[in-house]
């Protein structure tokens, strides 16, 4: 009996009881879900041989975790490379002349002019 429930689920097998755990676990459910009966709402007494449920619950986290880590690194190295094609595509058109119209315009000449406590640069 792994809870309050009566009729045949107090009767249920520990092998059907581990896949049944094991599945909410795997389907990201807290700890606290997963320990919980979803019927009567009461702590489940597990007492299943060869079965920890804080240890697996504990391995599917750091899956997760290790998983989510890893796709953020590869995200990270696309944007990463994006952004240097993008780069590398403007400054290969900077033999057009609106590309250098364009560039001339946002870099700042070096002189700069100095207004009150200011310093703000003289643009082409």
């Amino acid at each position: 009996e792994p809870c309050k429930c009566t009729g045949s689920l107090q009767y249920v097998h520990q092998d059907c009881m581990k896949k049944w755990l094991q599945a909410k676990i795997n389907s990201g459910s807290s700890l606290e879900a997963v320990t919980t009966c979803e019927l009567c709402k009461e702590k489940l007494e597990l007492n299943l041989e060869d079965f920890d449920i804080h240890e697996l619950h504990r391995a599917h986290a750091n899956e997760q975790a290790e998983y989510e880590f890893i796709s953020s690194g590869l995200y990270l190295v696309v944007l990463l490379h994006l952004c240097e094609q993008s780069f590398s595509d403007m400054m290969g058109n900077t033999n057009e002349p609106s590309t250098r119209v364009r560039l001339q315009r946002m870099i700042p000449k070096k002189t700069e002019t100095i207004t009150g406590h200011l310093i703000l640069p003289n643009f082409i």
